[in-house]
């Protein structure tokens, strides 16, 4: 890839350069400045033309690729829990250490986009706290009843709880619709929270708009969420409120640090160009809500966040907010975004490198195999040499694109590629050419770049923008190795106006393979999506509950390995971004949405990987992995399957973590206890193990 870093001339890029000259003080007066190492051994510097080409000359380079986000991201979203029978799992946990598997002590990291940072979700419970019932008639009602924030005995009307209505849409629906019981527009305990309206102006104020909110337990004006403790809908006395208290994130990335504590109310995920859309939902799968009292609860929900946003035009490297993430202690980690087309497809991008090298220094990394499954934007090749027919393919396109880019990796690195692409309205590209910078007869541009990766296999990428959108057919992709034997490839294309499907695509195209990068690093956990719910309440797929997305990225991968490591379900319902118009937060609603794809099966699976972690934090990364897969669960759907599509199975808990079930308690009590006279309350537990030594733990101020 040396030749297109050549032509970027004297501009500065971020650079991967490894095994770094120890002459360095001579390169650094040509325009060479290191600005960090990153785990995998590699180094980011920034590097003018005149520096590079000294280097490359003296042969102290073993390798350069530009790291530069990717011109094109796509992001690979109640029941999830119980698919994974997780409320089991954590009763037998709670009964034989005495503790809760909810994530406690681990840090999740999530590579995304921005994320509503305010959303109830992300705030931990605090103390329950006894409401005033104003109206006199043991029921709570949001709008007459209060909360006494100052201690006086009386209610003003700063002190009165408003409704944070809860309601929940679709993957595809609309922002205000209502599904999964949201309909009722009543006060319900599980999903609504409730705020004291300290400004008076008929909203919830967070953040900038609230003086001091880095220093108040929800960074803004005080929410609560209530016990239920009886579940029937309603809260009556004794039941109590809780306030939240506190935000689960550390810190987030996004072009700035924003700590907790520090200055993270100073953080605004929207904006031109800034969506929190998708990372919001991914980690609300992960480790939103408060455990006993929410409805739609993430699997990790006491875990620790850190988020780094690749979108921030103020930190393009890809490298960088992934070694942030790891510096700043997560000991998960999500990698929320697929790219493929304009890098080699063998799993030796930077960034893939890195997150091998970060498994293995402990962590835990989960690349979703992205969605490709039910495109036409990959195909498989067996290319011949001298002696065979050229290999064809057409490129079509649905939309008209302006831009596309192809990628073609191929094991036999030995052997080079030549060829054309020609469209059908007149261009022609030599493909045996490097090209960084070409022009067409129509007005088009184009680049042909080749070479070897690290790990030894071949690639050509060609990228085609400006002048007249590609034609919809006969574009025709011609290619042959120089050598006298067959290569074995792997052909990627993307364009600028789809993501997943439509847009571009071959023509002879192939599902197998079709998972992309990051999820091609060995290290990673990289998995597919099987389908959660199902039915008209939800996404309009077709498969049933338990089957394999047709989406579903798969392998094999480019060295013929299975390439998916595992399974996981994908359309849990969690919490969707606040509708933040004019740059400011609307303030009125809890939301949530259906998500879905290898997105949300990634979310549950970093999830999971962070029980997994609080569970045996003595094991290595790669040790942590292989429990991880060996305690996948198999049937006939997996069974029917292949390794490709399900890697070693569906994502599970160990069933039980303690001989038998959970314990039985049954109560009797007193029906009413007068004040100042003691009662016994009587508690009967049977267990099928013995109950010698025992523990038993009671919630008192009832």
């Amino acid at each position: 890839m040396t030749e297109a870093v050549m032509d970027l001339g004297n501009f500065s890029v971020s650079l991967a350069v490894r095994d770094l000259a120890a002459s360095r003080a001579f390169y650094e007066a040509l325009g060479f400045e290191v600005t960090q190492r990153l785990a995998s051994g590699a180094f980011l510097v920034s590097a003018r033309e005149e520096a590079v080409a000294k280097m490359e000359a003296d042969g102290v380079l073993a390798s350069v690729t530009v790291d530069l986000a990717p011109a094109i991201v796509a992001r690979p979203l109640d029941g999830a829990r119980s698919e994974l029978v997780l409320g089991a799992v954590m009763a037998a946990r709670r009964k034989a250490m005495g503790d809760e598997l909810d994530g406690s002590g681990v840090i999740l990291g999530d590579f995304d986009s921005q994320v509503d940072v305010y959303h109830p979700a992300f705030f931990r419970a605090g103390s329950p706290a006894i409401w005033l019932d104003a109206d006199g008639d043991g029921v709570l009602t949001p709008g007459v009843d209060g909360f006494d924030w100052d201690g006086n005995g009386s209610l003003d009307e700063t002190e009165i709880l408003r409704l944070l209505d809860g309601r929940a849409s679709r993957i595809f629906g609309e922002e205000d619709e209502r599904r999964y019981g949201t309909e009722d527009l009543g006060y319900n305990p599980a999903w609504d929270y409730l705020y004291l309206d300290q400004i008076t102006d008929g909203r919830r104020n967070v953040g900038p708009d609230v003086p001091g909110a880095d220093g108040l337990a929800a960074l803004g004006e005080p929410v609560f969420v209530a016990d239920d403790v009886n579940g029937d809908g309603v809260i009556t006395f004794p039941e109590k409120i809780v306030p939240l208290d506190g935000s689960k994130f550390l810190a987030i990335r996004d072009g700035n640090v924003f700590r907790r504590g520090e200055n993270l109310a100073q953080y605004m995920p929207q904006g031109p160009f800034r969506d929190p859309s998708h990372a919001t939902s991914m980690m609300g799968a992960s480790a939103g809500g408060q455990p006993g009292y929410s409805r739609w609860l993430g699997m990790a929900p006491n875990a620790e966040l850190v988020l780094s946003s690749y979108e921030s035009i103020a930190g393009p490297s890809l490298t960088a907010g992934m070694q942030w993430l790891a510096d700043e202690g997560a000991d998960v980690i999500n990698t929320e975004l697929g790219y493929w087309g304009l890098v080699p497809s063998d799993g030796s991008t930077e960034l893939e490198l890195l997150m091998d090298a970060l498994v293995m220094e402990g962590r835990i990394l989960v690349s979703p195999a992205g969605n490709l499954g039910s495109s036409q934007k990959h195909a498989n090749a067996v290319i011949n040499g001298q002696n065979g027919a050229a290999y064809h393919n057409e490129v079509v396109a649905q939309s008209s694109p302006n831009y596309v880019a192809m990628s073609v990796t191929w094991r036999e690195g030995n052997l080079g590629m030549t060829g054309s692409f020609s469209t059908s309205d007149g261009d022609v590209i030599d493909l045996g050419v490097d090209t960084p910078g070409g022009n067409l007869p129509s007005g088009r541009q184009y680049s042909v770049v080749s070479g070897t990766t690290i790990k030894g296999a071949g690639y050509l990428l060609l990228s085609l923008g400006g002048g007249p959108n590609l034609p919809a057919s006969g574009n025709d992709l011609t290619l042959q190795n120089d050598g006298n034997v067959p290569a074995n490839a792997a052909l990627f294309i993307i364009d600028d106006v789809s993501t997943w499907g439509g847009g571009s695509g071959f023509a002879d195209f192939d599902v197998e393979g079709c998972m992309n990068p990051p999820s091609l690093s060995v290290e990673t956990i990289s998995l597919g999506a099987y389908a959660l719910h199902s039915g008209p309440d939800y996404a309009p797929y077709p498969e049933a509950h338990g089957q394999l997305r047709a989406f579903s990225g798969r392998g094999p991968d480019l060295w013929g390995n299975p390439g998916i490591d595992i399974a996981s379900p994908d359309n849990p319902v969690t919490a969707r971004a606040e509708a933040w118009p004019l740059g400011v937060p609307e303030g009125l609603y809890t939301s949530y949405t259906e998500t879905g794809g290898t997105s949300g099966a990634g979310a549950i699976t970093v999830g999971v990987a962070a029980l997994y972690r609080q569970l045996h934090p003595e094991l290595s990364g790669p040790a942590l992995r292989d429990l991880i897969l060996e305690n996948a669960l198999t049937d006939s759907d997996v069974t029917s399957g292949t390794p490709a599509q399900w890697g070693a199975g569906r994502l599970a808990l160990p069933q039980m973590l303690a001989p038998g079930g959970p314990p039985s308690v049954s109560g009797v009590e007193p029906a009413a206890i007068p004040p100042d006279v003691a009662s016994d309350i009587t508690a009967a537990v049977t267990d099928d193990a013995d109950l010698t030594d025992a523990k038993s733990r009671w919630d008192f101020d009832y």
